[in-house]
C-alpha cells in the first residue's frame, strides 16, 4: 500500500496517549493477520516451543522492515552524498526519487513499528508494562 493513497484525517490525540493508540491500531491490524495467516490467539506462553516460532516470525518481519526502510534511506544519502544539501542542483529525476525513497522509508519504517507491536502484544507487554519500566529506569538506585 502506497501511504500517499490515504486520505483519512489523522486524530488529534491528547498528550501521553500516543502509545495506547498505537497499541490500539496494532490491535486491528493483528486481528487482520491472525485470521488471513491463521496466528493464534493472543497473549501466548512465550515458553512454549510454537509460540516462541510466532514470536521469531514476527521479530524476523521488523528486521526485514527496517532493512527495507535503510536501503532506501541509504539510496537517499548516496543522491546527497554526490549532489550535496542544496536541492536546487538535484535534477527532476533525483528529486522524484529522493521523494519516493522518503516515503517508502517512512512505510517500512512504519511496518517495523506494527510487526514490533505485534511480538508485543503476543508476549504480553502492554502500555503499561512501558510506563512502568520506564519509571523504574527513572528512578534512582539506592544503596
Amino acid at each position: 500500500m502506497d501511504i500517499r493513497n490515504i486520505k483519512e484525517i489523522v486524530p488529534s490525540l491528547e498528550v501521553g496517549t500516543y502509545l495506547q493508540a498505537m497499541y490500539s491500531l496494532s490491535l486491528e491490524q493483528l486481528d487482520g493477520y491472525r485470521q488471513i495467516e491463521k496466528l493464534p490467539d493472543y497473549p501466548v506462553d512465550i515458553n512454549n516451543h510454537q509460540n516462541q516460532v510466532v514470536l521469531k516470525d514476527f521479530i524476523a518481519r521488523v528486521i526485514e522492515e527496517l532493512m527495507e526502510g535503510y536501503e532506501s534511506t541509504s539510496n537517499i544519502n548516496d543522491i546527497l552524498e554526490n549532489k550535496g544539501w542544496n536541492t536546487n542542483l538535484y535534477t527532476d529525476v533525483e528529486e522524484i526519487q529522493i521523494i519516493n525513497n522518503l516515503q517508502n522509508a517512512n512505510e517500512e519504517q512504519a511496518d517495523a513499528i506494527g510487526f514490533f507491536l505485534s511480538a508485543l502484544i503476543y508476549a504480553n507487554i502492554l502500555p503499561e508494562d512501558i510506563y512502568l519500566s520506564l519509571i523504574h529506569i527513572s528512578e534512582p538506585t539506592r544503596p
